[in-house]
């Protein structure tokens, strides 16, 4: 993924290409894991442009890690959003290091901008989903279709073993309600040919 920025003078555009793995762990835990890390040089993959002399490429290194909210998490106390007791909630949590190039901009300056940036940037995406969701992007939803085999059917299982727990899972808990009801039963009855059989003193 190739993402450019323009910067105010005095500061050139700059960019950063990065390269997404997937750690998918949803059937037996119900969380996934992206990593994120930047690439500098067509040698390190053949998909790298280039470098073109009137951009920084930025170094970043990142991750996401997607799993079910807990109905009690402190951060839906904060959330802008009104969500229904019963509905089921994915916790997204994303973390990031990155070297903008501005040596000559303090350290704590540039932090506060980059996690005012990053909110901002969430809020737009988030905005952009929903517009998609609701059709009103009809450019997006037909990108989505013509990749959906290769990537946002896998997407949207994952999504929902994530919220909802894999047909294992599901199955498993099946058979344990099951298990336990036959030993209920099995209990039920020893019980019972012990009282027939008892003889009060």
């Amino acid at each position: 993924v190739q993402v450019q920025n323009d910067f105010p003078w005095p500061f050139t555009k700059r960019e950063v290409i990065l390269l997404g793995f997937a750690d998918d762990d949803s059937d037996r835990s119900r969380i996934v894991g992206v990593k994120l890390n930047s690439l500098q040089t067509p040698q390190e993959d053949k998909a790298v442009p280039p470098l073109d002399p009137d951009i920084v490429r930025m170094d970043f290194d990142g991750g996401l890690l997607f799993q079910p909210c807990p109905p009690n998490h402190p951060l839906l106390e904060k959330s802008r959003g009104n969500y229904p007791s019963d509905e089921k909630l994915i916790l997204l949590t994303f973390t990031m290091v990155v070297d903008p190039k501005m040596e000559v901009i303090p350290k704590k300056f540039l932090n506060f901008c980059t996690r005012t940036v990053i909110g901002a940037i969430w809020r737009m995406m988030l905005h952009v989903a929903e517009e998609v969701r609701d059709g009103k992007r009809p450019e997006f939803t037909e990108l989505i279709e013509s990749k959906r085999e290769d990537l946002y059917d896998w997407v949207e299982e994952r999504a929902h073993v994530v919220v909802h727990g894999s047909e294992a899972e599901s199955s498993s808990e099946t058979k344990a309600t099951s298990t336990q009801s036959i030993d209920q039963k099995n209990s039920l009855a020893m019980h019972a040919a012990h009282d027939q059989n008892s003889v009060p003193i």
